[in-house]
């Protein structure tokens, strides 16, 4: 096995690698929360959710 079919074995591979990380969802969603205040009304504390939403198209 020579240096030139290591090579190509390996820029094979970090094209499947890449591929593979092209392909990931990075979407993603949380809802928020919120907590009374005791016996005097409006929040103690609270977080809005938030989300985010990858768009796939068919580009040609």
């Amino acid at each position: 096995m020579g240096l030139s079919e290591v090579q190509h074995a390996i820029v094979s591979e970090l094209n499947d690698v890449g591929d593979a990380i092209g392909k990931l969802n990075q979407s993603y969603m949380f809802t928020g929360f919120s907590k009374a205040k005791q016996n005097m009304g409006g929040f103690a504390a609270y977080t809005r959710g938030s989300a985010f939403a990858i768009k796939w198209t068919n580009a040609t």
